[in-house]
């Protein structure tokens, strides 16, 4: 077939033309491939193996990935030759590894996977780790399956999530994005006290523990901080008692 004869190609790679120096020492792992294929399979690589960036040595391109760890250049590597990848036994911190080294290759059909993968089979490990998933997520636009998955964690479970180290963390327009949604698991009334609690993480110089000693500029702050939250509270489904 043609992937195992694209798998030859790249363990008997006597023409390569392409040297790629991956990992950090001493632990560097030299990669040997062809750029008619790279540049052919990554939109990355077509500008990385350009004239313009290309260092030659000889008639070989040398290419330094000091950032990315060789077993995981390794997977990236066959997966680039075959279209094929397993990822079987492999835990969610080294497929986290993947994710960003295939993000940063723009490997578009096989970061999708990989964030599926992780969504399907690594769910509660997700959860645990939400702070983390949650900077890496929406600090990286292409994340997009990891991103839906994280807004879903907070709508299933919002009292564990809204608490004050995530909450200072909790990007503005996430924070719409959920409260337009029918499916947050939170009563209205907790909801208007969690819009209030961002409002003042966003504002470390604010004190929620003594509005007494608030002045007008601290009050006109928030409102100013929580404009584009207010219309969406739900006002008339908070009891008269709360």
């Amino acid at each position: 077939s043609l992937s195992t004869d694209l798998c030859s190609l790249l363990e008997e790679a006597d023409d390569f033309n392409v040297l790629i120096k991956v990992g950090q020492d001493p632990n560097v792992r030299e990669f040997k491939a062809h750029s008619v294929l790279l540049r052919a399979r990554s939109a990355y690589f077509r500008r990385a193996l350009s004239r313009d960036w290309a260092k030659m040595e000889g008639n070989c391109i040398v290419f330094n990935k000091s950032n990315i760890s060789s077993d995981v250049f390794e997977v990236i590597l066959n997966y680039l030759y075959t279209g094929t990848i397993t990822l079987s036994g492999q835990d969610a911190d080294w497929l986290l590894d993947l994710l960003m080294a295939v993000d940063e290759l723009c490997l578009k059909e096989l970061l999708d996977f990989v964030q599926d993968q992780l969504v399907q089979n690594q769910s509660n490990w997700l959860k645990v780790n939400f702070k983390k998933i949650y900077e890496m997520a929406f600090n990286h636009p292409a994340l997009t399956t990891l991103q839906d998955h994280c807004r879903q964690i907070i709508c299933d479970d919002p009292e564990s999530i809204f608490k004050p180290d995530m909450l200072q963390l909790l990007d503005e327009n996430v924070l719409l994005s959920i409260l337009q949604r029918d499916d947050l698991n939170l009563t209205e009334i907790r909801t208007w006290e969690s819009i209030i609690n961002w409002g003042i993480a966003q504002n470390p110089r604010l004190n929620s523990e003594d509005l007494e000693k608030w002045t007008p500029e601290d009050f006109a702050t928030l409102a100013t901080t929580l404009e584009r939250c207010i219309p969406l509270v739900r006002y008339l489904q908070i009891p008269p008692a709360d």
